[in-house]
C-alpha cells in the first residue's frame, strides 16, 4: 500500500507541472516593448501615424523626455488624440519633464493606456521624447 501511495505521489509530481505548462501553451506572458522616439530642436506638435501606434491595438506603457543640446529643461504631452490641432477635449495621456541639461526623465504607468483616436505629442525645443508602447 505505501508502494501504491508512493508511485501515485511520484506520478502526480511529475505530470502536475506538465498540464500547467500545456495550460499557458508554453507563454511566458512575456511582450515585445516597441518604443517611438521623436527628436526635435523647436517645439513642435506631431501625430504619430496610426501605422505605426496603432488605435485599439496598442497600449502605451510609459514616456521618457530628454533634454538635448545644453537645454535646462523640456517638457512633452502626449493625447490621445490623431492630429496635431489639441483641444480642450482630448485626454491627456502623460505630460513629463526633464528638469536639467542632458538629463532624461521617464515615467512608467502602473497599468498600460489604451489608445483610442491616435496619438499626437507636444514637445519643447531641444527635446527627445520616446514613446514605450505593447501591442496585442
Amino acid at each position: 500500500m505505501k508502494k501504491l501511495l508512493g508511485l501515485v505521489l511520484v506520478v502526480c509530481f511529475l505530470i502536475t507541472p506538465w498540464i500547467c505548462f500545456a495550460q499557458t501553451g508554453g507563454n511566458t506572458h512575456a511582450q515585445v516593448i516597441y518604443t517611438e522616439v521623436l527628436e526635435k530642436t523647436t517645439a513642435t506638435s506631431t501625430a504619430i501615424p496610426i501605422t505605426k501606434i496603432r488605435p485599439d491595438v496598442d497600449k502605451i506603457i510609459g514616456i521618457e523626455v530628454s533634454c538635448l543640446n545644453g537645454a535646462l529643461y523640456g517638457t512633452a504631452a502626449i493625447y490621445d488624440w490623431d492630429t496635431t490641432v489639441v483641444t480642450s477635449a482630448v485626454e491627456v495621456i502623460a505630460e513629463y519633464e526633464a528638469t536639467s541639461s542632458m538629463q532624461s526623465a521617464g515615467r512608467f504607468f502602473p497599468f498600460p493606456r489604451y489608445i483610442v483616436n491616435g496619438v499626437s505629442v507636444y514637445q519643447e525645443a531641444n527635446t527627445r521624447v520616446t514613446i514605450y508602447y505593447i501591442r496585442n
